[in-house]
């Protein structure tokens, strides 16, 4: 070693000596060296661990971290406690679940004043669940510290609960499944585990049940209802991560019924002109007929056509000796418009006096065909310009009028050339189409149906006197005029002009009425005609008033005009005394105006007969109520002879209330179009439908129905308003697992990524881009571009199905059935059912009670009103016009990440100080004291325990706790003597605490803290 060198490392010493030199005068290396924290006060004691650990972002198969800070807690030379980052330790991880432990490697960052991280990665092969994360600390303090962090590591899912029935009654065993699906792809998430939670209807929690999940995300469990459970609507719940599901069952006593009631129409559906009828049966359970049954149906009606209104009337009815009934409404008025339901609900009351219920309906069409359109404009169309339509056509009961001719015409259009076009499997057609120009569309009014009216309440008691005494009515008089009141309401039709008022006088003898005389007018002459007896004693004369308003009804007025002779004036007087009771033929009466049937008057001189005739008239208005009125008119006779000979024609009208005028249909007139649509072989109808607008973009592919691997073209159209290029590429995409774009035209090529370039088809500079579909993606592909959006769908290779038979078609009562169920591919089946008696009380669940969850494409307005996205992943759209009308009306999409949300979360752990400082301080208290009670028993009469005989005594418990070998230090390793004990466990041995016998303590009380912290006497 050279001269040089010599003094180089010596100076490299000199200098590191007086680093360490200068660093030790700072800080207490002590604490550094053997325990890893860097303080300037070296620890009274030893040093205690903490730990906080915190965790972003951890998901299977994604990169989040994991950050760990270790820390030191000492106490300084007052017994103050301070923390310090420890500087020095290794961390370990170990994922934990159900008991079973997998290390985690983790690349961890030069840990800096105690702060430790590092990049984690969780195994993409976890299945749901709870999952802990163990950290733990291998370093220099007295504790090895570690934590548990909780990771519920869930995917995004959806569940289904189902019960084995619908109803059950206390005592029963209610049992119930779940199955678990992932969103992302709804594939059974298997293993998932969560809780069954069971609330009766108070939602009082009942049952909280822990499931480990099974295969096929199937769980189930049960749960005994006792013989005294709450009646009501109970709720099984299954919560398995942020999915929470629940149904609803009913628990209550109940009896099943003894006979159901079954109705139906006579037809499918039902024109103008057609005969309307339902037939109905009663049967018991058994078999056996329901015979003379009492049967009340009521009826309602559906739709723009109001029913007749007799037709609504409730009708009773008797079954015959096969339990049948039948109800007949005769033929389907020709005012049919549209299409209109009409249902009956038929309550059958057996002769035991059990009551059961069936309901049914008939269709009614005015048209043979019923048309839906869905167009690419918000269903309307725009004025001028080539439309694609999609109209879906049905037969009126509803069933679709597949592969069928069909030809679309427009009446009011310029050119008026026919259009044809072919329905799919679904009775969709897509068309091509100019409308023209919107014209003015009248849409008649609907047949004008009132209810019929009737005069009630239209006569009014008014009050009165009783002459004799001088008095006014007694109670029970009043209550009787007001019977009479109510009897007489047949009489408002007088008051149908104007109001009337009338006063009768009334003789009585007793509760007998002698005499009643009214003021002669047609109203108080109705009146009196409904007067009896009246309760009340001794002779009376009364007179009371009777009021009537004008009732709202039609009203007939008649005029008179002379042929022959002057008998006019004479005819009306008597007709107008007879018209007013003709009113109430016209309670169900919707004519007004002149009515076509006239009555001929004829004259004789010096007779009093009058001749009548009725005539009917070209001119008027048919009345169906002519009838009625003739009859309530009756014949008239002159009540003295005529003058002479004459001849007169009397006309009649008829004039409705304002209400009536108010509440009639009008017609309505709007813009739009109108296009006739004949089926070839059916009929034909008429198709209406609003202007719209064409918008700025549209996206249409070429087929919306494919198979991984097909070839697809999506065109871009332009409307009217658009400015600009046209987009050099489109991509299609499946929510974030999977994108693709290609080219329109070959400029745009070099905007591809090497993997498009090699996957897309050669463009072909048109408005369209190509693609080919991945042979192993199915589902929905999204396109966007420019505000358009366009949807397609690609078929999985393979589909679900299933058939459900019975091993015989009958069984006898107590025979014992087999249900086959054969899928076509392995998948979990549940199985739920009732009989249809206990049907009629609860109904199943439904086929497609997992519809709605399963669902990731929305159609808020599903086309036609029943094809959405689901309907078309299911198998239930098969025409392509179909599949493409419902594309259209898809809303909107999921986009769900088929990872479970990152999960951030926390944990912390500290030395139990505290509770290791009280278990041995008490454990010396003891001791202690039982050393204070061996003194008192052996010192001397009049010894006493001073503070330093107390000190002395505890001291020494220390000494024989040690020689013992048990605990005396307090957690950081220090001797427990008195004067380092904190203010409130040294209150603890005070002497008068520690001593049975209060003469042994000095007079002098001196402060027990004070002397122990003097240092004269530590």
């Amino acid at each position: 070693m050279t001269r040089t060198k010599k003094v180089l490392g010596g100076m490299a010493l000199l200098m590191g000596l007086c680093a360490f030199g200068c660093m030790g005068a700072v800080f207490c290396l002590p604490a550094y060296f053997k325990h890893g924290i860097l303080v300037e006060t070296c620890p009274d004691g030893g040093v205690r661990g903490a730990i906080n650990v915190n965790t972003y972002g951890l998901e299977r198969g994604r990169v989040g971290s994991v950050e760990v800070d270790l820390i030191g807690i000492y106490l300084d030379e007052y017994g103050y406690p301070h923390e310090a980052a420890v500087g020095r330790g290794d961390v370990s991880l170990v994922l934990s679940r159900d008991g079973k432990e997998t290390p985690l490697d983790c690349d961890w960052d030069e840990p800096w004043r105690g702060h430790h991280s590092c990049p984690l990665k969780l195994p993409e092969d976890l299945t749901d669940g709870d999952y802990v994360l163990r950290v733990s600390v291998d370093g220099p303090l007295v504790d090895d510290p570690s934590v548990e962090v909780k990771l519920p590591l869930y995917a995004p899912a959806m569940a289904q609960v189902m019960t084995d029935r619908p109803l059950y009654e206390p005592g029963d065993n209610m049992l119930f499944r779940a199955i678990t699906l992932r969103r992302a792809d709804l594939a059974p998430a298997d293993d998932r585990p969560g809780e069954w939670h069971v609330l009766d209807p108070n939602g009082e929690l009942l049952l909280r049940e822990r499931s480990k999940g099974g295969p096929w995300g199937i769980t189930e469990s049960s749960f005994p209802l006792s013989d005294d459970a709450t009646p009501g609507l109970w709720t099984v719940r299954w919560v398995s991560g942020a999915v929470t599901t629940d149904v609803q069952v009913r628990v209550e006593p109940f009896t099943l019924p003894r006979y159901t009631v079954e109705a139906s129409a006579n037809r499918a559906w039902h024109k103008a002109g057609d005969p309307l009828s339902f037939a109905g049966v009663a049967r018991y359970t058994s078999g056996a007929p329901v015979a003379n049954a009492e049967v009340v149906v009521t009826v309602s009606g559906d739709g723009d056509w109001p029913p007749p209104t007799e037709w609504l009337e409730e009708r009773e009815l008797t079954t015959d000796a096969s339990g049948r009934f039948t109800l007949s409404f005769g033929e389907v008025p020709a005012d049919l418009i549209g299409e209109a339901k009409l249902r009956i609900l038929a309550v059958v009351t057996d002769p035991a006096g059990d009551v059961q219920r069936g309901q049914a309906a008939a269709t009614l069409s005015k048209d043979p065909v019923l048309v839906d359109a869905v167009t690419e404009l918000g269903d309307g169309l725009a004025p001028d310009f080539n439309n694609r339509v999609y109209l879906r056509l049905t037969s009126p009961d509803g069933g679709p009028l597949a592969n069928r001719q069909v030809t679309v015409t427009n009446a009011w259009a310029a050119v008026k050339e026919p259009k044809t076009s072919s329905t799919d499997a679904d009775g969709v057609l897509a068309m091509q189409l100019d409308p023209g120009q919107p014209v003015s569309l009248v849409t008649p009014p609907p047949p004008y149906r009132p209810q019929p009216r009737a005069v009630t309440q239209a006569v009014r008691f008014n009050g009165g006197n009783e002459h004799l005494d001088g008095r006014e009515l007694l109670l029970e008089e009043r209550v009787a005029l007001e019977a009479v009141a109510r009897r007489a309401e047949d009489c408002g039709v007088w008051a149908v002009r104007s109001a009337q008022r009338a006063t009768i006088a009334m003789e009585l003898s007793g509760s007998r009425l002698v005499r009643a005389t009214s003021d002669g007018s047609g109203f108080g002459e109705c009146v009196r005609a409904k007067i009896g007896d009246l309760p009340g004693y001794g002779e009376r004369v009364l007179s009371v008033t009777f009021a009537a308003a004008n009732p709202d009804i039609p009203a007939l007025e008649v005029a008179v005009e002379d042929v022959v002779g002057s008998s006019s004036a004479r005819i009306t007087s008597l007709l107008e005394a007879r018209a007013p009771l003709a009113n109430l033929c016209l309670l169900r009466s919707t004519a007004e105006g002149q009515l076509s049937r006239q009555l001929v008057v004829t004259a004789r001189e010096g007779s009093t007969e009058l001749g009548q005739r009725w005539a009917e008239s070209d001119a008027g208005v048919s009345w169906a109520e002519a009838g009625c009125v003739a009859q309530a008119i009756g014949s008239l006779r002159l009540v003295s002879p005529a003058s002479a000979d004459g001849v007169a024609i009397v006309t009649f009208d008829v004039s409705q209330p304002r209400s009536a005028q108010d509440s009639r249909p009008r017609a309505t007139v709007s813009d739009g179009f109108e296009l006739t649509v004949e089926v070839d072989g059916v009929g034909a109808t008429r198709w209406r439908s609003t202007p719209s607008v064409v918008p700025t973009l549209r996206l249409r592919p070429s087929a919306v129905l494919l198979n991984p691997g097909d070839a697809l073209e999506l065109e871009v159209l332009r409307g009217p308003d658009y400015a600009g290029e046209l987009p050099d590429t489109l991509t299609i995409r499946q929510g974030t697992a999977f994108s693709m774009t290609c080219a329109r035209d070959r400029k745009a090529l070099k905007l591809l990524s090497k993997e498009d370039r090699a996957r897309c088809p050669e463009p072909k500079d048109d408005n369209r881009v190509r693609f080919t579909l991945p042979k192993d993606r199915d589902g929905f592909y999204t396109a966007e571009w420019g505000g358009a959006q366009t949807m397609v769908y690609a078929r999985p290779a393979s589909t679900l199905s299933l058939t459900m038979t019975t091993d015989k078609p009958l069984y006898k009562p107590g025979e014992r059935g087999e249900l086959r169920l054969q899928t076509s591919s392995q998948a979990v089946v549940s199985v739920a059912g009732v009989d249809s008696t206990l049907g009629t009380l609860a109904p199943l669940v439904a086929p497609n009670a997992l519809n709605a969850a399963l669902q990731k494409v929305h159609s808020d307005q599903p086309a036609f009103g029943l094809f959405d996205a689901l309907a078309l992943t299911s198998g239930m759209v098969r025409g392509e016009a179909a599949a493409m009308a419902t594309i259209l009306r898809v809303s909107r999409v999921d986009l769900i990440d088929p990872l479970s949300p990152p999960v951030n979360a926390a944990a912390s752990w500290r030395a139990p100080v505290e509770e290791e400082l009280l278990d041995v301080f008490y454990a010396v208290l003891a001791d202690a004291r039982a050393a204070v009670r061996a003194w008192e028993k052996a010192a001397k009469p009049g010894e006493q325990l001073t503070h330093a005989r107390t000190k002395e005594l505890w001291d020494a418990t220390l000494d024989a706790r040690e020689a013992a070998d048990r605990p005396v230090n307090d957690p950081y390793g220090r001797r427990m003597v008195l004067h380092q004990l904190s203010e409130d466990l040294l209150a603890k041995t005070q002497p008068n605490l520690l001593v049975r016998d209060a003469a042994r303590l000095p007079e002098d009380n001196e402060p027990w803290a004070a002397w122990v912290q003097d240092e004269d006497n530590q």
